[in-house]
């Protein structure tokens, strides 16, 4: 998919997270994945029924977008595949946590 799609990738850290909430970081971490990407993004699907306060372009929401657009969809599989690969690297670094 990385050879027909620009991906960006971003996170919220841990400070954060206990700073604002899960919600108000996974929207951090969506603005910073906006703006990471090679071509600027002029629309956003977002999935759920909120948009990310700090978002500068136009967007909209899709609830149970990931069964609803193919774009929701590919960038779900994209972070899943990221994260899952993030934690066997964790794993191998941290191996008395048993991930």
């Amino acid at each position: 998919m990385l050879d027909v799609a620009d991906v960006s990738i971003a996170e919220a850290t841990v400070a954060e997270i206990d700073e604002h909430n899960i919600l108000r970081a996974a929207h951090i971490a969506m603005v910073r994945a906006i703006a990471g990407l090679g071509k600027a993004a002029d629309y956003a699907l977002i999935d759920g029924n909120m948009t990310p306060r700090d978002l500068q372009i136009s967007s909209q929401t899709i609830i149970k977008g990931d069964a609803r657009s193919l774009s929701i969809a590919a960038a779900s599989i994209m972070a899943k595949v990221w994260r899952d690969r993030h934690m066997v690297a964790l794993a191998q670094q941290h191996p008395h946590y048993g991930w």
